[in-house]
């Protein structure tokens, strides 16, 4: 687990509620540090999970799920790579539409 904060790794399997970062010491079981929350909403994907005012502090959600391969977390060139492939399909088509 990266933490969103500071970026230190962790080999953590399971996350505990009051867990923090052993580098910077924001929670670790947090909205933000969830893999179920959505950064550009600000929410949570989970339908059954209750609204948290403090996104960023400890909370006791059940549901909290550690988080893989955010989009923070991939590298510049992956990106560009992938906006590349995305825009070649549309060359492609271009070209055989005339």
């Amino acid at each position: 687990m990266k933490c969103i904060f500071c970026g230190e790794n962790s080999e953590v399997l399971r996350v505990d509620f009051k867990a923090c970062c052993s580098a910077c010491g924001h929670y670790l079981h947090s909205c933000v540090q969830c893999g179920l929350f959505e950064r550009s909403s600000g929410r949570c994907r989970s339908l059954t999970t209750e609204s948290v005012r403090d996104l960023e502090g400890m909370n006791y959600c059940e549901e909290y799920q550690i988080r893989k391969n955010s989009k923070e977390e991939s590298s510049p060139e992956e990106s560009s790579d992938a906006a590349d492939r995305f825009n070649s399909l549309f060359r492609n088509s271009e070209k055989t539409d005339n």
